[in-house]
């Protein structure tokens, strides 16, 4: 037979059976097992197998009691491990008090537990386990070395003291030490030797004498009468004026004064008549009109001798009439060529054309003859120089590489920036002496072979198509000989480094 509620199955039909009413039960003390072994109508009761201490009592830990929970021992009341805080327990019941806190440098926790580093108008930081002041705020100076009350003194930083009525070094002082300006004092005529002190927020002050002077300057007579720094002020002396006459003819003068030292008069002299015009973007003959009816004479040309006859090719690339050294001018009625000014870039086809044209009476071009853009054959030839033989337009050995004689690509004009720089020149340009095709005692013919390209009359195979030779800044030395003429372009095309040349043909 199999007793009841032993909870063995001794007769092996695969059940335990319970106690039916009136069964005795088979064990005498009831385990923990969530059954009512001894049929008393309790389950588990006397809390079997509990009672026992249970958990840790290290640190914050608690122990607890066993107790007979559900058929199984639990531990009841225990107060188990939590993670580390900072505040001075062992939570984590490891013997250890907040271990995991670095009281020599965290800024919460700077020294101790809850000892948070907040410093009044400053960057703080935990050194050693004390707070320190990395840096004040704008406008604060620690100015009592201590870091508990932070950068307690509100101060902004300006420099050196100076007399403005302000503590700019924060040392607590205002205009300590400040030494006026030289010569801040006016030291003329009856003012000469006041001393200046610092007035605050006035700044320096200038306390002078009452001299015997004028109140308002009435007299023209060279002398500073009011003494306020300036001579005969109020009559404008040394002020500019003219002559009133035009163009070349002005001539620039100050006023000065008068016989009856009352008022001034312009010490410009007259001139009276100009001269011929020429073609340089003055009014020569100064009757308010430039370069009219100009002698084309004066215009520098190299006669070169080519095998249709004698050419006169323009000693300089082409240039307006108003172009200076620092800009390229914006007069557009005709060319001009003059050294040490910008030459004439960005231009179409035509508009070089129609500028050489109208350098003849007629202000256009007619046949062969007269002045028009340069031939391509005859600019070539004024490169080659009269022995015909030369690369470039190089004044000495012309037909040797020497890359940097001519403005291209391989000289630098900003030795300051990394890299090499390209960049436009003026024409005959100082920095290129040798930048010249020699044609003896007739003259040198300068900037063949950089600086800028130029356009020439000669069409590729098309009207509209014209050969551009030379090479400019940006080309390198093979792109500038005088035989390259690989580039052409269509007449309405313009370019930074393209200009043109003109060339008279008698």
């Amino acid at each position: 037979s199999d007793p009841c509620g032993d909870g063995i199955d001794q007769d092996c039909d695969g059940s335990d059976p319970e106690c039916p009413a009136g069964c005795e039960p088979a064990p005498a003390i009831t385990p923990c097992d969530a059954r009512d072994d001894d049929c008393d109508g309790v389950v588990d009761n006397g809390n079997p197998g509990g009672g026992a201490a249970c958990g840790e009592s290290e640190g914050e830990c608690n122990p607890g009691l066993l107790e007979c929970r559900g058929g199984g021992l639990v531990c009841v009341g225990a107060q188990g491990r939590t993670f580390e805080v900072c505040d001075n327990k062992d939570n984590d019941c490891d013997s250890d008090i907040d271990e995991d806190t670095q009281f020599q440098t965290d800024i919460n926790n700077c020294g101790s537990c809850g000892n948070v580093c907040d410093l009044d108008f400053a960057i703080p930081s935990c050194q050693g386990g004390a707070c320190k002041i990395v840096a004040c705020e704008s406008g604060h100076l620690d100015d009592n070395g201590l870091a508990g009350d932070g950068c307690e003194f509100a101060c902004s930083y300006r420099g050196p003291e100076i007399c403005n009525g302000v503590d700019d070094d924060c040392d607590k002082s205002v205009d300590e030490g400040t030494t006026p300006p030289a010569n801040f004092c006016n030291s003329n005529g009856e003012c000469a030797g006041t001393t200046a002190s610092c007035a605050g927020t006035l700044g320096w002050k200038c306390t002078y004498n009452d001299p015997d002077y004028e109140n308002v300057e009435v007299s023209c007579d060279s002398k500073d009468n009011d003494c306020d720094g300036s001579v005969d002020e109020g009559f404008g002396v040394g002020s500019s004026c003219s002559n009133g006459e035009q163009g070349e003819c002005r001539r620039g003068g100050q006023f000065v004064c008068n016989g009856g030292h009352d008022g001034v008069v312009c010490n410009a002299p007259t001139i009276g008549s100009g001269t011929p015009e020429e073609c340089d973007g003055e009014d020569d003959d100064c009757d308010g009109s430039v370069d009219e009816g100009m002698d084309t004479d004066s215009v520098p040309a190299i006669p070169v001798t080519t095998a249709g006859g004698t050419v006169y090719v323009m000693q300089y690339e082409a240039s307006r009439p108003d172009a200076t050294s620092s800009a390229a001018g914006t007069i557009a009625t005709h060319a001009c060529a003059r050294p040490n000014v910008l030459p004439w870039t960005n231009v179409t086809w035509d508009e070089a054309y129609d500028a050489c044209c109208a350098l003849n009476d007629s202000g256009t071009c007619s046949g062969s003859s007269g002045w028009q853009l340069c031939d391509a054959s005859v600019w070539e030839t004024a490169c080659e120089a009269p022995s015909g033989m030369c690369t470039w337009g190089y004044e000495a050995t012309c037909s040797s590489s020497q890359p940097t004689v001519c403005n291209g690509a391989e000289y630098d004009c900003d030795t300051g920036t990394p890299g090499i720089q390209d960049c436009i020149k003026t024409t005959g340009n100082a920095a290129f002496p040798a930048c010249l095709a020699d044609w003896g005692g007739s003259g040198e013919i300068y900037d063949l072979s950089g600086n800028v390209k130029e356009w020439t009359r000669t069409e590729r195979g098309s009207a509209l198509v014209h050969e551009i030779r030379g090479g400019s800044y940006n080309n390198v030395e093979s792109g500038r000989s005088c035989a390259f003429d690989f580039t052409a372009a269509d007449e309405i095309f313009k370019f930074p480094n393209t200009g043109f040349r003109c060339c008279y043909r008698p």
